[in-house]
């Protein structure tokens, strides 16, 4: 017992230290956490969105998505990518696996399959750019980080990453 004053304590000023600082480390870690829901890590904000261009095209997508909602692809290609009346774009296979495609406007004439990526055939007007949209939702096997490549037959292709939450 240690005498302080009047009163007769018994402390433990090591474990009492330990404790501000595994304090002081939490309030931090919600302290980043915050910070980060803020810019978009979690949903909606700066960082939330990215845009990756090539060529022909450019691709815009969210970095992060949770499983079984809803998120855009967006491919906005310019006029050298229309050829015949038509503009083929395609993803790989990889990537449509971990995700199932909701919509695609506009719709595709066509989708062929091959061994790597499938290929969409959208109709388009000569020297004209346009865009198309694919609505995706993550499966519940796409937890992590899932690599995608899309890209416009004869105009580029890119490489691009999105961390999908449960």
């Amino acid at each position: 017992m240690q005498r302080i004053g009047d009163l007769e304590i018994n402390e433990d000023a090591g474990f009492a230290e330990r404790g501000w600082q595994i304090q002081k480390a939490a309030w931090l870690l919600m302290l980043l956490f915050a910070v980060g829901a803020l810019l978009g890590l979690t949903g909606s904000g700066p960082l939330s969105r990215a845009t990756v261009a090539a060529d022909q095209f450019r691709l815009t997508y969210d970095r992060f998505d949770r499983i079984s909602t809803s998120s855009e692809l967006t491919i906005q290609f310019d006029a050298r990518a229309v050829h015949g009346g038509a503009v083929r774009v395609w993803l790989n296979r990889e990537y449509l696996n971990s995700f199932r495609v909701e919509s695609i406007a506009p719709e595709p004439e066509s989708v062929v399959s091959s061994a790597d990526r499938l290929i969409y055939t959208f109709r388009a007007l000569e020297n004209q750019p346009g865009e198309i949209t694919f609505r995706l939702s993550a499966d519940a096997r796409a937890f992590g980080l899932v690599r995608g490549e899309a890209g416009v037959i004869a105009g580029g292709n890119i490489g691009f990453q999105q961390f999908v939450y449960p």
